[in-house]
C-alpha cells in the first residue's frame, strides 16, 4: 500500500510541476530517488508525512487563498496503528485491561489523528484541509443584505456561479455563511468584501437634498399612478421621497446622480420649456377652464403640457417639452379666437337687473346659452362682455337685453303685474333691497323694481301676486297721497287761490 501511495504522490508532484511551471518547455525536477532500505513503522510514517507535505507544496494548494501554509501539510499527518487480531490472544498484561476480540482474521488499518493519539490539542489539526469543503462566516455589519441579493436574486446567483461556493445570508445576525472548497471560499470572500467596500464608498459619496416644489409640484413629480417618480428613480438610481402634504421632494444618492434627478424633477414640475399667455379678463379665464375645468384638462391631455392659472390671476402658464408647449399655446389661442364674442353697453342702474337676486339671472343666461358673461361698471354705465362662439354670444346678448328691459319669462300658471311707485320707490325697495326681499319671502313671488322708471313688476301665481300688490300699495299710498297734496298746494299757490296768497302790498301799511 505504501509503495502504491508513493507512486501516486510522485505522479501528482510531476503533474503539478508541469502545471505551475511558467515555461512549458522546462520540466519540473523529479524528487530524488530513495534507495530501498529497511524501515521501521515509525520511520515509514515520518517518510509518508514528508511526502504528503512535499506533494501539497508542489500542488500549490497554499496559493489559492494565501492562508494555507506549511501547517496544511502537517495537518494531514496521521499515525497508523496496526493491530494484529489473533484468535489466540485471550489475556493482556497485568497492568492493562483485557481487550475485546474483533473477530476478524484479516489485518485492519484505522486512521488516527495525532491529537487523538496523544490526547493533546494539535494546532496543526485545526488548520484548513484544502481538499475538504469548509465554511467561512463574513459579517456585513449595518449594510443592507439586499446588496448581496440583487434584483430578483441576480447578484447572489452570479456570486455562486462565479465562485462555485454556496451562500447563506442571515438578516438576523447580519452575516453570510460561505461554504465550498478552499479556493471557492477564498474567491467568494474576496467578491463579498469587494461588494462591501463598494457600498461603503457609495455611502461616503451619498448626499441628500430637499427640494420645495409645493403640493402641486410634488404631484407633478409623482406623476399619474407614480409613473414619473418611478422613471426618474430607475434612470438615476436615486431614492426619491415625495411628501405632498409638506410640498417637498427629498433626493438621496450619489452626488452626480442627485444632480441629474434634480433636473428631471424640475422638468416634471416646470417643464423643459415654459411660456405664458395673458388672457386679459376673468371671462377669458373661464373660457380656458371650461365648465367644470373640462376644457383645460382636454388641452393638457391632448398636448401633454401642464397649464396653470394662479388664483386671482389672468395669466396662463404653460410648461412641458418644447413641442408640448408650442402645441398647447396654439390650441389656447385658437380657443380664444373662436370665443371672442361681443361687448354691449348697459345703463349702470340696470346692472342689478342683469345679475338678478344673488346672481340668479346671470347664471341662468350662462347655463341656457353656454356663454361666459362678465360685467364691469364704468361710472353711470357698465360694459357687458359676452364670450362664446358667435351664435352662442348672440343668443346670450338677447337675454341680457331682456333683463335690462325688465322682460321676464313667465312659467306656466304665473302672471305679471306692474305698479307705478313714483315717490314711494325708495320705501318699497328698502335699505339695500331689504323691503323687496321681505315681500318676496312673504308672498312667494318675484319682485323687480326699476329705480329709474319707478316701475315695480310682480311675478308669480295670481293669488300671491294679488296679495303682494296689496301690501306694496299699502306702503306706497301714504307717500303718494302726500306727494299729490304737495303738488296740489304748489299748483294753488301758483294760481293765486291759496289763502296764504296776498294781494298787492298797501304802501301805507306798516309792520308788513
Amino acid at each position: 500500500k505504501k509503495k502504491k501511495m508513493k507512486k501516486k504522490l510522485k505522479a501528482a508532484a510531476i503533474a503539478a510541476g508541469v502545471a505551475t511551471n511558467p515555461n512549458p518547455s522546462s520540466k519540473a525536477a523529479p524528487p530524488p530517488k530513495k534507495t530501498a532500505t529497511a524501515v521501521t513503522d515509525d520511520e515509514s510514517d515520518d517518510e509518508e508525512e514528508d511526502m504528503r507535505a512535499e506533494a501539497a507544496r508542489l500542488l500549490g494548494l497554499q496559493g489559492q487563498s494565501g492562508k494555507v501554509t506549511a501547517t496544511a501539510a502537517s495537518a494531514g499527518k496521521k499515525k497508523k496503528k496496526s493491530k494484529k487480531k489473533a484468535a489466540e490472544e485471550k489475556t493482556a498484561t497485568s497492568d492493562s485491561a483485557p481487550s475485546t476480540n474483533a473477530g476478524a482474521s484479516t489485518e485492519e488499518w484505522t486512521s488516527v489523528s495525532k491529537a487523538d493519539a496523544t490526547g493533546e490539542k494539535d494546532e496543526a489539526a485545526q488548520a484548513i484541509n484544502p481538499l475538504e469543503p469548509r465554511t467561512v462566516t463574513v459579517s456585513f455589519g449595518s449594510n443592507n443584505p439586499s446588496i448581496f441579493i440583487g434584483k430578483g436574486g441576480q447578484t447572489i446567483q452570479k456570486l455562486e456561479a462565479d465562485s462555485g461556493a454556496r451562500f447563506d445570508i442571515s438578516r438576523e445576525t447580519c452575516t453570510i455563511k460561505i461554504t465550498g472548497l478552499e479556493g471557492e471560499v477564498a474567491l467568494a470572500v474576496a467578491d463579498v468584501r469587494a461588494i462591501i467596500e463598494a457600498e461603503e464608498e457609495r455611502r461616503r459619496n451619498t448626499v441628500t437634498e430637499v427640494q420645495n416644489y409645493g403640493s402641486e409640484g410634488v404631484k407633478a413629480v409623482i406623476g399619474k399612478g407614480g409613473s414619473t417618480i418611478q422613471t426618474i428613480q430607475a434612470a438615476t438610481d436615486v431614492k426619491i421621497d415625495a411628501n405632498v402634504e409638506q410640498g417637498t421632494v427629498t433626493l438621496t444618492g450619489a452626488r452626480e446622480a442627485v444632480e441629474e434627478a434634480r433636473t428631471l424633477c424640475h422638468n416634471a414640475v416646470h417643464g423643459e420649456a415654459q411660456d405664458e399667455i395673458e388672457l386679459g379678463s376673468r371671462n377669458a379665464v373661464n373660457v380656458v377652464f371650461g365648465k367644470g375645468f373640462a376644457r383645460i384638462r382636454e388641452i393638457q391631455d391632448a398636448t401633454d403640457c401642464k397649464l396653470d392659472i394662479p388664483r386671482g390671476s389672468t395669466r396662463l402658464k404653460l410648461s412641458g417639452s418644447r413641442e408640448a408647449v408650442t402645441s398647447a399655446r396654439a390650441m389656447v389661442e385658437e380657443l380664444l379666437e373662436l370665443n371672442r364674442g361681443i361687448e354691449m353697453m348697459i345703463d349702470g342702474s340696470r346692472v342689478g337687473a342683469v345679475y338678478g337676486k344673488s346672481g340668479a339671472t346671470l347664471r341662468s343666461i350662462q347655463d341656457k346659452t353656454g356663454a361666459f358673461i362678465e360685467i364691469e361698471r364704468n361710472g353711470n354705465t357698465a360694459t357687458c362682455s359676452i364670450m362664446g362662439p358667435p351664435d352662442v354670444a348672440e343668443k346670450a346678448r338677447k337675454l341680457v337685453q331682456k333683463a335690462v328691459d325688465g322682460e321676464v319669462e313667465l312659467k306656466p300658471g304665473e302672471i305679471l303685474e306692474s305698479i307705478d311707485l313714483g315717490v314711494a320707490t325708495p320705501a318699497v325697495i328698502g335699505k339695500g333691497g331689504s323691503r323687496v326681499a321681505e315681500l318676496e319671502k312673504k308672498h312667494s313671488v318675484k319682485i323687480n323694481v326699476d329705480s329709474t322708471s319707478c316701475i315695480c313688476k310682480i311675478m308669480g301665481p295670481a293669488k300671491n301676486v294679488a296679495s303682494a300688490k296689496e301690501d306694496i300699495e299699502t306702503i306706497a299710498k301714504p307717500l303718494k297721497d302726500a306727494d299729490a297734496a304737495m303738488k296740489e298746494a304748489d299748483r294753488a299757490v301758483d294760481a293765486g287761490d291759496s289763502a296764504w296768497a296776498g294781494g298787492a302790498l298797501d304802501p301805507d301799511a306798516e309792520g308788513w
